[in-house]
């Protein structure tokens, strides 16, 4: 009997220490869900420190709750997320919150007001690495508010897309820019991706620059075959510049071959050595384009004199029928076209 009773007390207390453990092993689970990049502005409220703070009253083996905790938020950081400093961050910022509150608990059962003033303080703490490493809440409500209202306005849904669809991740901080992001691929070029971030009211949008690029591929390849048959002993190379809106409809909503003449493009002119030769070749490539119908915004070509200065010559589809009327000016080789209508200079050719 005594036997019997000696063994239903050990498989009691086997079953209660196992208990435990599932408990802490589902409350890291629970907080990893909740604090990794992907979970987005979720990721910034404190129920992963919450949930630390619970699992320090559970009487488990300090080293196991560390390891439990750990290892579950670095693991679910690393499967969706390919920065391994993300992932080890948002795995620091846990292990010491499990540490803290694990030092707290023990205070608080020594001398209870001591050790809630502790734990007061370590939560503050871990609030506070967590604003600086991955933001806090209220910025991060504001951003994504921001962020998601610019996507709505600039991108297609799949119903409204003939080609493409846009997908964004959730709305995460990213400690380096001090930023609000998402990030953001079309389905039919899904390694190509880009940034939308918002600081403040601003966004700035890098995965646009992508997207335009995709857009006008075909065009700029339609230039270069039609000027590759004519000239196939060249050195030239054709490029996307910009865009022009139509009617404030976004670029990227525009229909399949519905970019025809809203495009600008940049011709890079090889072996040009002078400012007349160059206007020679201008003259040649855009008569060229205007007889095999190409329909064009503006073009601009450019021909290398040094390192840091090119010649630039821009012609325009809207002119006078029959007339190719541009000049030749000097610009840095190292700035935008658009900051170039205002930096150019040393007039060279009309």
């Amino acid at each position: 009997m005594t036997f019997l009773k000696t063994k239903f007390i050990k498989d009691k207390a086997h079953y209660i220490n196992a208990l435990k453990t599932i408990s802490v092993v589902l409350l890291a689970f629970i907080a990893a869900v909740f604090f990794r990049r992907s979970a987005g502005v979720l990721a910034t409220f404190p129920i992963a420190f919450a949930l630390c703070a619970v699992s320090a009253f559970i009487n488990v083996n300090p080293k196991i709750k560390l390891a439990v905790f750990g290892v579950t938020v670095f693991a679910l950081n690393t499967v969706e997320n390919t920065d391994t400093r993300v992932s080890l961050t948002f795995t620091a910022l846990c292990l010491l919150g499990c540490l803290l509150f694990q030092l707290s608990a023990r205070v608080i059962s020594k001398r209870r007001a001591v050790g809630v003033c502790v734990m007061a303080v370590c939560f503050a703490l871990c609030i506070a690495l967590s604003f600086v490493f991955v933001g806090n809440p209220l910025s991060a409500i504001k951003a994504n508010r921001v962020l998601n209202g610019y996507i709505e306005s600039n991108y297609p849904t799949a119903e409204n897309s003939e080609s493409t669809e846009y997908i964004f991740t959730k709305t995460y901080y990213n400690y380096n820019t001090k930023a609000f992001e998402k990030q953001g691929y079309g389905s039919d070029s899904p390694t190509e991706i880009g940034t939308v971030s918002a600081n403040g009211e601003t966004v700035n949008d890098s995965l646009k620059s992508i997207v335009q690029k995709n857009l006008a591929q075909p065009y700029v390849l339609e230039i270069t075959e039609v000027l590759r048959k004519r000239f196939p002993d060249d050195t030239f190379s054709v490029s996307f510049d910009e865009i022009y809106r139509e009617n404030g409809k976004q670029v990227i909503s525009a229909e399949r071959n519905g970019l025809y003449g809203r495009i600008v493009f940049e011709i890079n002119l090889g072996g040009v050595q002078t400012a007349n030769k160059m206007a020679e070749k201008v003259k040649q490539y855009t008569e060229v384009l205007d007889n095999a119908n190409i329909n064009y915004g503006k073009i601009i070509y450019k021909s290398g004199i040094s390192p840091w200065v090119k010649r630039s010559a821009t012609v325009d589809k809207n002119r006078p029928m029959g007339q190719c009327v541009f000049t030749v000016y000097h610009v840095p080789i190292s700035t935008s076209n658009r900051f170039n209508r205002f930096a150019k200079w040393d007039f060279q050719f009309k």
